[in-house]
Parts: structure tokens; C-alpha cells; sequence
């Protein structure tokens, strides 16, 4: 299920927008409407999109975008708000 055209499906139908021939293995999501994926995109198993943070007591959430081409490693995390540029890789 991992890494097949099947997460990416499961994915679209909770909400997150994925481009063509992306890999995602298992990688943590809360808000998935809030998230967008593009073409080429591999995030490996551990990764996690954070969409929310709670600050002096209110629930703040921002949309979250991986750009074409991008790489997320294991363990990585993006915080809300994040955008990361085409080609890039996050450790």
C-alpha cells in the first residue's frame, strides 16, 4: 500500500491535492485539505505534515505546499505555512 498508486488515491480521497508520479510512503498528516503535493514528489516513510500549531491558546492551521520535483526524507517535518520550492530537499 505504501509507496503505490493506491496511498496516493487514499490520500486525494481524505482531501490532499497530488500531482503526477509522486511517491509517498507512510508519512503523518492531520489536516490533509490543507495540503498540496506536485508532480515528481518522493516523501519518504516517518515524514510528517504539520498544518497546526496552538499559540497563547488559539488553534492557528495554514495550508502547507511541496512544489514539483521535491524530495521529504525520513523524519522530516514541515510546519504550518511551509512552501517548498521546486527541486529542494528537506533533511
Amino acid at each position: 500500500f505504501a509507496g503505490s498508486i493506491f496511498m496516493n488515491i487514499y490520500l486525494m480521497l481524505l482531501g490532499v491535492k497530488i500531482g503526477y508520479r509522486s511517491c509517498i510512503q507512510e508519512f503523518y498528516i492531520v489536516e490533509s485539505d490543507l495540503i498540496e503535493i506536485g508532480n515528481h514528489v518522493y516523501i519518504a516513510k516517518h515524514a510528517g505534515i504539520q498544518n497546526h500549531t496552538y499559540e497563547d491558546r488559539v488553534y492557528k492551521s495554514s495550508k502547507t505546499i511541496i512544489q514539483d520535483q521535491c524530495v521529504m526524507e525520513e523524519n522530516a517535518l514541515m510546519l504550518p505555512g511551509t512552501v517548498m520550492s521546486k527541486g529542494s530537499r528537506l533533511n
